[in-house]
């Protein structure tokens, strides 16, 4: 029977990665708080790189209506390095002309009126030396690219500094530094310019309260004392504060993640953004509503309300500390979002909580998930074998009758048994 928990308590197991070569910056059995250095490594910032889709495509003239069946990739889309991110056919031979991303990252923006695309890479993944083909990007012969240098062997450059130029029918085509580095070297025979990155000191900080289990290479391992509450859905990077309850948002908000039982409407979430706050945790929302501001709702889509039960346990929470991680992936297995409470006042032991599909079974106490009475509670009085519901879809289903009185159909896939457990 498929359960989902909604209310946890630790001790949990947190591991903290670094990167290759990282080298621990704490000892086993000390005690760190958010913010408490972890891991220390040599990485380097992830770049932005400008691609030309006119020139790579092979276009004279450059027409944005003409030009957007041939771009596979906008804003927000994640790339591989290698990827096609545009491309075309031409000649009778139908060869491609192709675009590929020479990184792995995020495309931040594309310009359908200049034809270009900026892709964010990935520090991660982020190499010591960036390659640029500058011979092709010129479309001259590798051997004649020295006569076109702006730079020299040696020379220290900034991302946007040109490092070639050639004159050509539309003016002037340049060769931009994808980054801040050093010409390392010049290839005569590739037509490629090698930049040496800078390298940077970066620190992995702890989310949380709590001690250290072991350090095991590029990782850190932490234990956690404190309560976990469960989402099914959010967006938006991991970011720590304390809780804040207010009814309303406003400048009261800085610097928190805002607990708000109800829905979560777009105008409570900009209003969320613009006074300050750090994230939100909410019931349900009606739609997903960005990456601008992180938020996870514990319930679901539609215009019910946070789980009462779960509601009263945040009410008492102001000011404690909270970490919100509300990445979500849905395949099988996938990562679920949740908030962390550690720390000063924070809940080490209570009753969990935790939901389970419904088997049909009168008598049971149920809570409708989504639809037109998500949210609302009642009580199962038999199963009504397989319903035809709205879209010609056939499900099993079961009569329920509401805290209200009203009796309805519904899909057992939307009705949950909540259970309390022993905890801590």
């Amino acid at each position: 029977m498929r359960k989902r928990a909604i209310l946890e308590f630790g001790p949990f197991r947190e591991e903290v990665l670094g990167g290759p070569g990282s080298r621990g910056l704490v000892q086993e059995g000390e005690d760190v708080l958010p913010g408490t250095p972890l891991l220390e490594m040599e990485t380097f910032r992830g770049a932005p790189f400008f691609l030309s889709l006119r020139q790579g495509l092979g276009l004279q003239r450059w027409d944005p209506e003409e030009a957007r069946p041939w771009v596979l990739k906008e804003a927000g889309d994640p790339v591989e390095k290698g990827e096609v991110v545009a491309q075309r056919t031409v000649g009778l031979l139908k060869s491609a002309r192709q675009v590929f991303s020479p990184v792995k990252g995020t495309v931040e923006w594309v310009s359908w009126q200049r034809g270009e695309m900026l892709i964010r890479e990935d520090p991660v993944h982020a190499q010591p030396v960036v390659v640029v083909n500058a011979a092709r990007q010129l479309d001259i012969w590798p051997g004649t690219l020295r006569g076109h240098l702006v730079v020299r062997e040696g020379a220290e450059v900034k991302a946007g500094a040109i490092l070639a130029a050639v004159p050509s029918r539309l003016g002037v085509q340049v060769v931009y530094a994808p980054v801040d580095g050093r010409v390392e070297k010049i290839d005569d025979r590739t037509g490629m310019i090698y930049l040496l990155r800078p390298v940077e000191a970066a620190r992995r900080l702890s989310p949380f309260y709590g001690k250290v289990e072991a350090v095991e290479g590029d990782r850190v391992i932490l234990r956690v004392e404190g309560a976990r509450v469960w989402g099914v859905f959010g967006e938006g990077a991991p970011v720590g504060g304390p809780l804040s309850l207010a009814k309303e948002p406003g400048p009261h908000l800085a610097g928190t993640l805002w607990i708000y039982p109800g829905p979560l409407t777009e105008d409570l979430y900009q209003k969320a953004r613009r006074f300050g706050a750090k994230g939100v945790v909410a019931g349900t929302a009606l739609h997903p509503l960005g990456h601008d501001l992180p938020y996870m709702i514990t319930e679901g889509f539609g215009e019910g309300a946070m789980l009462e039960e779960l509601a009263a346990f945040l009410k008492e929470l102001e000011g404690v500390e909270g970490h919100l991680n509300p990445r979500t992936q849905v395949q099988a297995g996938g990562l679920r979002p949740h908030l962390t409470l550690s720390g000063p006042g924070a809940p080490k032991e209570g009753r969990a909580i935790r939901g389970e599909a419904s088997r049909g079974e009168a008598g049971e106490a149920v809570i409708l998930r989504r639809g037109a009475f998500g949210g609302k509670r009642g009580r199962v009085l038999g199963a009504a074998g397989d319903v035809a519901f709205p879209g010609g879809l056939r499900l099993p289903a079961a009569e329920v009758e509401l805290i209200t009185g009203e009796r309805v159909l519904a899909a057992l896939d939307n009705l949950e048994v909540i259970r309390y457990e022993a905890g801590g």
